[in-house]
């Protein structure tokens, strides 16, 4: 019974905050749970919504929805200790989707949408970002059971395919869009899934890590067939498997350690000789094709969609950096190691590997980095350029 007319309070109260009939000093026991500062923000933030409303151009639809859905939602936000964190959370969403009746209807005839919406933003103001930004993702807020179930680790690659087979293959803009709405979901779940308690934290790095290399292979292959229908293969492939390509993760990719805005540190290399050629009808050297086919996979994560880029990628750790070639041979890379690196770039190596390519690539880049970290140095020598380059950092770190 006492939970019956608390319930009903609620729903009265959410009523009266939408038809701003409630006032600074009422007394409401819907509210009386709430601290004066929290009652005076609340009330403040619904009044700054219904004035960006009324900038808003909403039809006789829209304003109908909007008017059933907003008592249910402050009702709820309302019974929360911490009222005015989603609520101000929440409210941006809105001003994006007023125009947009069919998400509004989505958050009135679900209820459980609604109620999964606001624990949500009120734990995470990255989801709720995500959200405001991209609400086709209020899709999937729809089923609990998908929702805070993230995709198996081993099975990002997988689904991917399947979710890209509906898009045709020779439609670029829409390929671009399928990535990022896939990226964008799947980030939701494992947000999701860390919120609940039902994805332990040390798991999150793995399922972001996962989820970020399936992107890299699918990336790669569309720039890959881009790439040899324009110009056709290197030649030297005809005689083996493979592509003679690799993507080395360095940094947090490289380390598992990827976090939910993270970017990626991405080296590339090749294992083209000298003198090859591509096989198509516009033939060009086997090396300049792998360039491009570097460039474009730059190009394929940095463009940005109505759904916005796919990563934020940097392939400074390269041999010399922005200055060196894009892509180099696996050969290059090796002498660049011995003779020229610096030691900061030796200890990036301690948390890099390849996370696409061939066998035979991921090999001998292997024992590469094998051969450098296990390689004697003198100790003295060592310490002070570590201890040089960290001083470096702090001055970096302090302008």
């Amino acid at each position: 019974m006492k939970r019956s007319r608390r319930m009903n309070s609620l729903k009265s109260t959410g009523a009266k905050l939408w038809q701003d009939a409630l006032q600074e000093d009422d007394t409401s026991p819907a509210l009386a749970h709430l601290a004066d500062s929290d009652r005076r923000s609340v009330l403040a933030l619904i009044a700054d919504f219904r004035k960006e409303l009324d900038r808003r151009t909403i039809g006789p639809r829209g304003r109908q929805v909007l008017d059933q859905l907003m008592p249910h939602l402050l009702s709820e936000i309302c019974s929360r200790a911490d009222a005015p964190v989603p609520l101000a959370r929440i409210t941006p969403l809105l001003t994006g989707i007023v125009t947009r009746t069919t998400y509004l209807e989505l958050l009135s005839e679900f209820p459980g949408a609604l109620k999964h919406l606001i624990s949500l933003c009120a734990a995470s103001p990255m989801v709720a970002s995500q959200l405001a930004r991209h609400p086709l993702l209020l899709d999937e807020l729809l089923d609990p059971n998908t929702l805070y179930q993230p995709t198996a680790t081993d099975a990002y690659r997988d689904e991917l395919r399947q979710y890209l087979l509906r898009v045709p293959e020779e439609d670029e803009e829409q390929q671009l869009e399928a990535l990022r709405q896939f990226k964008q979901a799947q980030l939701l779940h494992i947000a999701a899934a860390d919120i609940a308690g039902t994805l332990p934290v040390m798991k999150v790095s793995d399922h972001l890590t996962w989820l970020a290399e399936a992107m890299i292979d699918a990336v790669v292959q569309q720039a890959w067939l881009q790439m040899v229908a324009r110009y056709g293969q290197p030649t030297h492939l005809h005689e083996r498997q493979g592509r003679g390509f690799a993507v080395v993760g360095y940094g947090k990719l490289g380390g598992w350690e990827l976090g939910y805005s993270s970017d990626l540190d991405l080296v590339f290399l090749h294992d083209c000789p000298m003198e090859v050629m591509t096989d198509g009808e516009r033939e060009i050297d086997g090396r300049q094709f792998y360039l491009r086919l570097a460039q474009r996979i730059m190009h394929l994560f940095s463009t940005r969609t109505s759904s916005g880029i796919l990563y934020e990628v940097d392939a400074r750790l390269r041999p010399s950096g922005a200055a060196g070639m894009l892509v180099t041979t696996a050969d290059s890379f090796a002498d660049y190691q011995q003779n020229e690196a610096w030691t900061w770039e030796h200890q990036a190596l301690v948390r890099a590997r390849v996370v696409y390519g061939d066998p035979e690539l991921q090999a001998r880049f292997d024992a590469i980095r094998r051969d450098i970290l296990t390689a004697p140095r003198e100790g003295e020598k060592l310490q002070t350029e570590v201890r040089e380059m960290r001083e470096k950092n702090a001055r970096s770190s302090g302008e």
